[in-house]
């Protein structure tokens, strides 16, 4: 779960044992949120892992550099579309034995 707003409400909600990403300065200026207690993160059993990013004029300048060079993605491997089949509505749920 990425943090879209206050802090503890996303520890509250996050499945138990779940991770919990801190991008940036996330929390935003306006969020008047109580500090966040250590039983709540216990409880919740959630990981919270910050992830540091870039300003927003480092971002566009990135973009300008990738977009001015001849930097291309590579692409260490392939596969057709076929290796997968896709589901058919006609097929039966798989079901488990009981023994």
């Amino acid at each position: 779960m990425d943090v879209a707003g206050v802090l503890d409400q996303s520890v509250r909600a996050v499945a138990q044992g779940g991770e919990v990403t801190l991008v940036g300065a996330s929390q935003g200026k306006e969020a008047n949120a109580e500090p966040l207690s250590a039983a709540t993160i216990f409880r919740s059993g959630a990981t919270i892992r910050p992830m540091a990013v870039g300003s927003r004029r480092q971002f566009l300048e990135l973009n300008r550099a990738v977009e001015s060079s001849t930097m291309r993605p590579l692409i260490d491997a392939s596969s057709a579309s076929t290796t997968c089949p896709r589901p058919s509505s006609t097929t039966a749920p798989a079901t488990r034995s009981a023994g």
